[in-house]
């Protein structure tokens, strides 16, 4: 049996056993509260993801064709001026600076995902339960660290 070292904040409240802290990892995995937690945060990230594409193609739609309209692209000039005569050539051209904007929405998308952070309500769970053993309060951050003197 390891002795494991409990860090909260920096420093060092307490020891629990290795074999305490595999029990509280398994109890927490048996509640089935915390499964539901956890996919309605899954859930809560792909609808902020979504929300993010929302709001952002409307915006790089514009500044496309802004761009487009102001640079010398003679061929999305062509295409507007022939929304009557050639309506084709038209809904083609409109496809394609579709196609661009879901592209660059995407890449926004996925740049943004960077700052979309998922919690591990299993985690949070087991960090309450390690600080009750150990008796600390409050909002803490926590770190279990395996005690290098019980390697002998």
């Amino acid at each position: 049996m390891k002795n494991l070292r409990v860090v909260v904040n920096g420093v060092t409240v307490g020891t629990i056993s290795s074999d305490q802290y595999d029990s509280i990892q398994v109890e927490v995995k048996k509640s089935p509260r915390l499964y539901l937690a956890q996919s309605l945060e899954y859930l809560s990230v792909a609808f902020r993801l979504l929300w993010r594409v929302m709001y952002v193609t409307p915006i790089l739609w514009f500044w496309m064709m802004a761009v487009a309209l102001t640079s010398a692209n003679t061929g999305l000039a062509e295409m507007l001026s022939s929304v009557q005569t050639n309506p084709k050539m038209v809904m083609s051209g409109i496809a394609s600076s579709m196609l661009v904007a879901i592209l660059l929405t995407g890449i926004a998308m996925l740049m943004g995902a960077c700052r979309v952070s998922v919690i591990d309500v299993f985690d949070v769970a087991v960090n309450k339960k390690i600080c009750t053993a150990v008796g600390v309060t409050g909002k803490v951050d926590l770190t279990v660290i395996e005690d290098a003197a019980a390697h002998g």
